[in-house]
């Protein structure tokens, strides 16, 4: 039983601290969602986490509590990010964007 709840408790720990990254990089997300259809709110927070990966996948930091990301004059790392690659230079990148939304728009 004791196992268990170690278990729970690492994954529980796991799921706070990606749902706070979520939190910081979209504002958002910090209080009731409200869109009509109310339908659309899995959609914003389908759209999140995919933005959120692809940040990610750019190496793009995350804002710390108070919006910034921790570069430049205000004390963080003094150098950018080196350059990005482009959009689409991975196989079936554009593909796979293009079949998640075209899943998500047939889901309505």
């Amino acid at each position: 039983m004791t196992n268990t709840i170690t278990e729970h408790k690492r994954t529980s720990s796991t799921v706070e601290r990606g749902i706070g990254r979520w939190k910081r990089r979209f504002h958002i997300l910090h209080s009731e969602i409200r869109v009509t259809p109310p339908a659309y709110v899995a959609k914003v927070t389908q759209v999140c986490a995919m933005l959120h990966n692809v940040c990610k996948d750019r190496n793009i930091p995350e804002p710390d509590g108070e919006g910034h990301t921790g570069e430049g004059v205000d004390g963080g790392d003094p150098d950018p990010p080196g350059p990005q690659p482009p959009v689409g230079t991975r196989p079936c990148e554009g593909l796979l964007c293009r079949d998640m939304s075209t899943f998500t728009s047939s889901n309505k």
